[in-house]
């Protein structure tokens, strides 16, 4: 699964943009989402918890900031540094996402 997603990025399929982690985001929301309902559902039929996605308790013993909200905001962080680093490198100057956003040329951003 990771060749075919790397395969993406090399063959062109997808472009590294910043305006990317708007979707993943997205995704990191529903997966959220998707954690509280697994938890309501236990909490609902009288089961232990399960702790989804890490939203109840940390995924590392003694580290309390390393639970579901903590990755999550760590990846992001993550991902907009390593966008930030390709952009800078990819694309001319004009082209980078800050630049379009200082010109306010948001149909840039959605071509990619």
């Amino acid at each position: 699964m990771m060749l075919g997603c790397l395969y993406l990025f090399v063959g062109g399929y997808v472009k590294i943009r910043v305006f990317n982690l708007l979707p993943y985001i997205a995704g990191l929301l529903a997966a959220g989402l998707d954690g509280f309902l697994i938890n309501g559902l236990f909490a609902l039929c009288g089961l232990e918890p399960p702790n989804a996605m890490f939203l109840q308790a940390s995924a590392i013993e003694g580290v309390p900031f390393f639970n579901g909200y903590g990755i999550a905001l760590l990846m992001v962080i993550v991902l907009f540094l390593f966008t930030f680093i390709w952009e800078f490198f990819a694309y001319k100057k004009g082209e980078r996402w800050y630049d379009l956003l200082a010109a306010k040329n948001f149909k840039c951003l959605l071509k990619g």
